[in-house]
């Protein structure tokens, strides 16, 4: 007779959690490409949105379709509301010295 392993639900929510923070933060790196080499940004960068997904899944009533027990739904959208939010905050914003030198250097 076969013993099976019993995994608590905790470890395969946060191994869910994990790759959706993986995939969130793995889009947002290649899609708006950093203008800084550093990876420490990339790991923090990370680190927000798996924390932000971990406390969505503490708040967040669950709704939607269900992957081993767990809506992934909104844990989705929370880490690409969050993602989207340190983007937006961690825009440069314009010189516009520089921008209007570049224009009049042009004519």
């Amino acid at each position: 007779m076969k013993k099976e392993i019993k995994v608590p639900m905790i470890f395969i929510e946060l191994l869910i959690i994990l790759f959706i923070a993986f995939i969130v933060s793995g889009m947002f790196y290649y899609i708006f490409k950093s203008k800084s080499n550093c990876p420490g940004n990339v790991l923090l960068f990370f680190v927000v949105i798996f924390l932000a997904s971990v406390a969505e899944r503490l708040w967040i009533i669950p709704v939607g379709p269900v992957f081993f027990g767990l809506a992934w739904v909104p844990i989705l959208i929370v880490g690409a509301i969050f993602a989207f939010v340190l983007y937006a905050a961690s825009m440069s914003p314009v010189n516009y010295k520089s921008v209007e030198k570049k224009y009049r250097n042009n004519e």
